[in-house]
């Protein structure tokens, strides 16, 4: 059983790898952990969209609806998780 993988997977593949190994260094050498939680944030997104563009094989207009919703669910849970945490 092979698996053929689309360009975007290996895109979303070297997105999270070079991220968590910024985010090592970041965290090594600013010893905060802030950075390193939203460096691996954006990566799962980017490699969370590519995965499923790459999986469904979406057309265009498809794509654009996928990062509209998926946009507007991490704007809305980045205020919730603001606001509670004051």
């Amino acid at each position: 059983m092979s698996h053929a993988y689309g360009f975007s997977t290996w895109i979303g593949w070297a997105i999270l790898i070079v991220s968590v190994i910024v985010g090592l260094v970041l965290f090594s050498k600013k010893r905060q952990i802030f950075p390193l939680l939203y460096l691996s944030a954006a990566a799962l997104y980017t490699y969370g969209i590519t995965f499923v563009l790459d999986r469904f094989h979406l057309n265009d207009i498809w794509t654009f609806v996928l990062l509209i919703i998926s946009g507007i669910i991490m704007i809305l849970l980045g205020v919730y998780l603001k606001s509670s945490s004051r």
